[in-house]
């Protein structure tokens, strides 16, 4: 086979694109294979639109996910989750991408890693970003896998099957770090430029600091658009993430995060809920959501809540006493609806006391995946 050319499959899962390799097709050196898909992808490009590649020049499209057999006995594949960046192709593995997570147990299907089991298909997947299980279990009719149907999820123009994940023990077992870096579920810490702002800060698989939406200026219902013209946001978000960094200890932001194949922290404001209209045009009630949200990743805004963000805003609705859970209108047990700029998504979590350290148990999240194209790529 030409080292330039090599089996590739184009796949939506939730509100992101992926270019899906096995990992058999690809370089065994890391730089080498690095190098390989950033071509592919069509970077690096000083101008960003990687028009002589398959990336799709946004972040939610310059996106790759390598599977392979599971070399752990409680998984059936391997996913390695890569953010190429446009301009300069470098990669970030260390992103929790649940939402990518469901085409992927979609690709093992397809792709013959996994016993099409009729009804409904469980893909046991060991992500390798945020050493974590994911389960994804996926409709399976006549031996065939389903992609299309009426799921619908904000953000995403047409319709597919739903895709169900269950994260087992999301937070790692400690090995990723503390779900409570200080021990506590509030904190209060001294930001430049900010004063002494309130938070709540989660560790493990999935890092995300919550602040009140009023601390940074804001009433957690503004747009997308409202938030780009925001000129002070940035320079707020990054240094209470520099604040916390130095503080608790978890990942900075930036390049760092990627070296150190550590997921750097999301940034989330909340408020209570309160009606909006959404980038689609839509209005959201006050009535169909639990709290509206908004946030930043690797620096950027986010149009919708990543699967990575809505996964930490359940942990930390159903942890008591944190920012999120006073504010929220959430009862034990029932998913938490996070109302964000392109309309609303359910997540549910379960957290539990065990030797003195809370624990989450379980988080389960649904996304539509469907394969977009399939054949050859070429660099």
């Amino acid at each position: 086979m030409s080292p330039s050319s090599l089996p590739a499959t184009l796949m939506r899962g939730g509100t992101r694109k992926a270019v899906f390799l096995h990992q058999r097709d690809l370089p065994a050196h890391a730089r080498e294979r690095d190098a390989l898909i950033a071509r592919l992808l069509g970077s690096p490009d000083p101008a960003g639109g990687q028009l002589d590649g398959l990336g799709g020049s946004h972040p939610a499209t310059s996106r790759v996910v390598i599977v392979s057999p599971s070399r752990r006995d409680d998984c059936d594949v391997d996913a390695l989750f890569g953010a190429v960046a446009a301009q300069t192709g470098e990669i970030d593995w260390s992103g929790g991408e649940g939402d990518l997570i469901a085409a992927a147990g979609v690709f093992a299907l397809l792709e013959g890693l996994h016993p099409c089991t009729e009804g409904v298909a469980r893909v046991r997947i060991w992500h390798g970003g945020s050493r974590a299980r994911i389960d994804a279990l996926v409709p399976v009719r006549d031996g065939q896998v389903l992609e299309r149907g009426a799921f619908c999820e904000d953000g995403v123009p047409f319709g597919s099957a739903e895709i169900r994940l269950e994260f087992l023990d999301p937070t790692d077992g400690g090995r990723t770090g503390p779900l409570l870096p200080s021990g506590s579920v509030n904190d209060r810490l001294e930001v430049p430029g900010m004063g002494e702002v309130a938070m709540s800060v989660l560790g493990g698989s999935w890092p995300a600091v919550f602040v009140r939406a009023a601390s940074m200026g804001l009433n957690g219902r503004e747009s997308l658009a409202q938030l780009e013209r925001e000129r002070r946001l940035k320079a707020r978000g990054q240094a209470l993430l520099e604040a916390v960094s130095r503080r608790f200890g978890l990942a900075s932001p930036g390049a760092q995060a990627s070296l150190l194949g550590v997921p750097a922290p999301a940034l989330v404001w909340v408020a209570p809920p309160a009606a909006y209209r959404s980038s689609a045009g839509t209005d959201v009630t006050a009535g169909e959501i639990d709290l509206v949200a908004r946030s930043t990743l690797h620096g950027r805004l986010m149009a919708t809540v990543p699967a990575s963000v809505s996964v930490a805003i359940a942990v930390a609705a159903a942890l008591p006493g944190t920012l999120v859970n006073e504010l929220a209108r959430t009862l034990p047990g029932v998913p938490t609806r996070i109302g964000h700029p392109s309309g609303a998504a359910a997540v549910g979590a379960d957290v539990g006391r065990h030797q003195g350290q809370w624990r989450v148990e379980k988080v389960v999240i649904s996304h539509g995946a469907r394969r977009l194209m399939s054949g050859r790529v070429y660099a």
